[in-house]
């Protein structure tokens, strides 16, 4: 688990940031990939770092979409409207600053671009190999098109998916003590992760 923790920073402080426009999947977020890795690289003050990656952050993930495969049929059926957009609006803070406060585990890694799957016209899998301790992992970034963006929405590091990673965690919170419960637990986790 900690390869993995260690492994999938490196990897969506590399993509995970990325606005990818209608041009194509793969071919824009190579693009962007570029001017990430180079905030990253720069001796910008970290808060600097911080402030463009999480605009770019908002921008470019799919955080409502994300909350709901974490969920999955527990987004509907132990959540209503309102507690939707709560839990969305906290997990997708939570990721965030959980990765950037790992923003010095980047360092400069590999990153190697192996094409997309197309599903359908308005989703992809933009699929490339990432540099750490000297290895290429595999590093898969689920996209989908809305407005003409196409906007990530799961990313799958060596076969397991980040909205795989804390579903057991916040399904057990919800069955034996509800929502409240788990927005706290969010809460606790945004603050310890804030830096």
């Amino acid at each position: 688990m900690k390869y993995f923790t260690k492994f999938t920073t490196i990897a969506l402080l590399s993509v995970l940031f990325s606005t990818i426009a209608y041009a194509g999947p793969a071919e824009e977020m190579k693009s962007t990939i570029s001017s990430i890795t180079s905030v990253l690289a720069s001796n910008k003050k970290p808060g600097d770092k911080k402030k463009e990656l999480s605009k770019i952050y908002y921008d470019s993930f799919d955080v409502r979409l994300l909350s709901q495969r974490t969920l999955r049929n527990l987004w509907k059926t132990k959540l209503n409207a309102k507690q939707q957009d709560s839990f969305a609006d906290k997990f997708g803070k939570f990721i965030l600053v959980y990765y950037l406060s790992r923003m010095e585990n980047y360092n400069n890694n590999k990153i190697e671009y192996n094409g997309e799957t197309m599903k359908g016209k308005e989703a992809a899998i933009v699929h490339t190999l990432v540099e750490y301790n000297g290895k290429m992992g595999k590093v898969d970034y689920l996209v989908r098109n809305r407005g003409g963006k196409w906007l990530v929405y799961d990313v799958e590091i060596e076969g397991i998916m980040l909205s795989t990673t804390y579903r057991q965690q916040f399904a057990e919170v919800l069955a034996a003590q509800g929502y409240d419960a788990l927005s706290k637990e969010l809460d606790t986790l945004i603050k310890k992760y804030t830096k």
